[in-house]
């Protein structure tokens, strides 16, 4: 069996990772894309009585009187706002049609 000189085998190895290393870069990661825009809702009840507020048909939450709720994340465009008496207030509904292109403010009762 011939003997092979000591520096082969340093140099093969080398040669071998020198394969395995990627030749290119890989793209570089695109920069998130801006979220769409979103609106909040700040209702405030002075009624007597607590009011359920859907949004769109979706219950997003209860309010009572003389307390208000916020509902972040809205989307842009026209949106259906429904309030519906609780308790004494049972069978009371308002019902507003709105464009979304600010935050917005709703009182409920407002004398």
């Amino acid at each position: 069996m011939k003997r092979q000189p000591w520096f082969v085998l340093p140099v093969v190895f080398l040669l071998s990772l020198a394969g395995c290393a990627p030749t290119t870069r890989a793209p570089a990661a695109e920069p998130p894309s801006n979220p769409p825009p979103s609106f909040r809702l700040h209702v405030t009840n002075l009624c007597s009585f607590s009011v359920r507020v859907y949004l769109d048909g979706v219950a997003r939450g209860s309010v009572t009187p003389n307390r208000s709720l916020r509902l972040e994340g809205i989307t842009p465009g026209e949106h259906t706002l429904l309030a519906e008496g609780l308790g004494a207030g049972q069978g009371q509904r308002l019902e507003r049609k709105w464009l979304f292109d600010q935050d917005r403010e709703w009182t409920l009762c407002a004398r």
